[in-house]
């Protein structure tokens, strides 16, 4: 029996620090499309294959000083955590001069409700990623793996998900349609993470 439903919204939060003290949160949601659902292994056992996936473009392209916390894993539609995965590795791999915490690559994703956009911020780049006033094309392309991440429906060790945004106002999960990648870098404003 599965302890994960068809249709069950699941949330995956990419945790890390900035410099030992500025927390830094990427929130990611799907919606099980796997007839049977999926039991909590192997829900925790797909979702380390994103992270390993996702993560790993990220980790690319940050600074040595961002270090990871394990990802933490919610089933929101049963509001139950699940568990937690680890980063492939434990920092950024980038050993150049740190841009200011706030500055940061931008993608926006569209989605099937033109109201719920997705926005994400991937902190910790450093003066090495910029080619004048624009991201170098290795943040570009890194920045495009990781939208199609979180693009289309995602096979994960033979059970899939569709990537979206969850809506509190609608309470309707819409899916990713398309992305955009901004060559420009982005000021992230900071806020708490919703409990």
């Amino acid at each position: 029996m599965a302890d994960n439903d068809q249709g069950d919204v699941i949330e995956c939060v990419m945790r890390a620090t900035y410099g030992l003290v500025q927390p830094m949160y990427n929130v990611w949601r799907f919606r099980i499309l796997t007839a049977a659902g999926v039991t909590n292994s192997q829900l925790l056992t797909d979702m380390q294959r994103w992270v390993t996936g996702c993560g790993g473009q990220m980790d690319d392209i940050q600074w040595t000083g961002v270090r990871y916390q394990p990802c933490v894993v919610y089933n929101l539609t049963k509001d139950i955590y699940r568990g937690a995965v680890a980063w492939p590795r434990t920092t950024g791999s980038v050993a150049f001069s740190p841009l200011p915490s706030g500055i940061a690559g931008f993608i926006h994703f569209r989605t099937t409700e033109r109201r719920a956009p997705s926005r994400k911020y991937i902190g910790g780049l450093t003066l090495n990623n910029l080619a004048g006033a624009r991201w170098n094309a290795t943040v570009i392309g890194k920045l495009t793996n990781i939208a199609n991440y979180f693009r289309g429906i995602q096979t994960l060790n033979t059970r899939q998900y569709m990537p979206g945004v969850w809506s509190e106002k609608d309470q309707a999960f819409y899916d990713v349609v398309d992305y955009i990648v901004s060559a420009v870098p982005a000021h992230q404003r900071r806020r708490k993470l919703q409990a």
